[in-house]
């Protein structure tokens, strides 16, 4: 039974790596929102213990984000945010290359007006 556990848990490990890697490939074309400076950068190790897979690098910060790479959740209600207040992707392995690329812009399109809106608001 654990060996069927670790086997399940190197598989998962193997997709959600898949994924970011998957991930940073979707954004290696042209014609990206004018405020996205350099798309996407990796986490570093460090980053990724604090549960960041990658930045998108908008005009305003690095906007961190978690990928989770799914077929089985699909349908369901899933959070939004990690335990550490990071927009979380999620990814179903039938999305296109271009339908990837949407969900991530919009999605953090809305981190970047947030982020804008604080600044406003704080000033």
């Amino acid at each position: 039974m654990v060996c069927a556990l670790q086997e399940l848990g190197c598989i998962g490990n193997e997709v959600g790596a898949a994924g970011e890697r998957r991930v940073i490939k979707v954004f290696d074309v042209l014609g990206m929102p004018e405020w996205m400076s350099k798309p996407i950068r990796r986490a570093t190790q460090e980053e990724d213990a604090r549960g960041v897979d990658a930045f998108l690098i908008t005009d305003v910060e690095e906007i961190p984000i978690q990928i989770k790479t799914s077929l089985s959740k699909e349908g369901k209600e899933l959070p939004k945010r990690n335990d550490r207040d990071i927009a979380i992707i999620y990814m179903n392995l039938n999305e296109s290359d271009s339908e990837l690329r949407r969900k991530i812009i919009r999605i953090v399109s809305q981190e970047r007006r947030c982020i804008i809106e604080d600044r406003k608001a704080s000033r």
